[in-house]
């Protein structure tokens, strides 16, 4: 009782920071976060917790490093002749998709068949049989495979069927490939983490004085980087 009280831990302190742990310090450690007490009000900070690195403890404030953030966000808009290639590069993935599926269910056709092939085979072992134990036996694997069947045939009628249609699918991924910064900006906690996982395939580093170093762009964005000459709506680089 005498011991030291430790204040418990806010379950949605991650929702108040939610570019923690996908930002490293210029040391290589990933950036955490949290609030600090002042004399009239709590303030939002960043900060490494590497104690070998020179800025150890030192905080950042909040709306300096997701500002920056935000404004790298708002740098990943391709130029309005790109967006045809998008459309493109979507096609392409959809087809290819589609024919994907068709191979794969005729793969599972395929297994489906051989299937109750076994099962008629033991069907007539079961005829065959002379003892009650081996009949047991073969009824216990016709069980088995009735059973595998079932579950083909549910992989069957599954497969070839998109979650989303076409049109659907296509509308969203443009929205996004469009202005990124439109999804981050709604607020939501989960559409946030979204926005870093999509845009962003590693940690982006940030470094005092002088921000956020070059960053690793997931696949789309990294293509129509190299499709424009490494320029993006506002003619600056974005090197990946």
């Amino acid at each position: 009782m005498k011991g030291r009280a430790y204040v418990p831990a806010r379950k949605n302190l991650n929702e108040d920071f939610p570019l923690r742990g996908s930002i490293a310090c210029e040391c290589g450690n990933s950036l955490t976060a949290g609030w600090t007490k002042g004399r009239n009000k709590r303030y939002p900070y960043y900060y490494c917790q590497n104690k070998a690195c020179g800025h150890y403890g030192k905080s950042i404030k909040r709306d300096k490093l997701e500002g920056e953030f935000e404004a790298l966000l708002k740098r990943l808009t391709p130029k309005a002749e790109l967006i045809s290639i998008v459309g493109k590069m979507f096609d392409k993935v959809w087809v290819h998709r589609a024919q994907s599926q068709q191979e794969r269910q005729a793969v599972l056709a395929s297994e489906k068949a051989q299937i109750e092939r076994k099962i008629n085979q033991l069907l007539d072992r079961i005829i065959e049989a002379e003892t009650p134990t081996v009949a047991r036996a073969y009824e216990k694997k016709i069980k088995e495979l009735e059973e595998l069947k079932i579950i083909m045939s549910e992989k069957i009628e599954n497969c070839g069927h998109p979650v989303r249609d076409r049109a659907g699918a296509y509308r969203t991924t443009l929205e996004f490939i469009k202005k990124p910064f439109n999804l981050w900006k709604l607020g939501r906690f989960e559409d946030k983490r979204a926005v870093i996982k999509l845009a962003f395939t590693d940690r982006l580093t940030w470094v005092r004085n002088e921000g956020y170093r070059t960053a690793h762009l997931s696949l789309p964005f990294k293509h129509l980087s190299a499709e424009s000459g490494l320029l993006f709506s506002d003619g600056g680089p974005c090197r990946t």
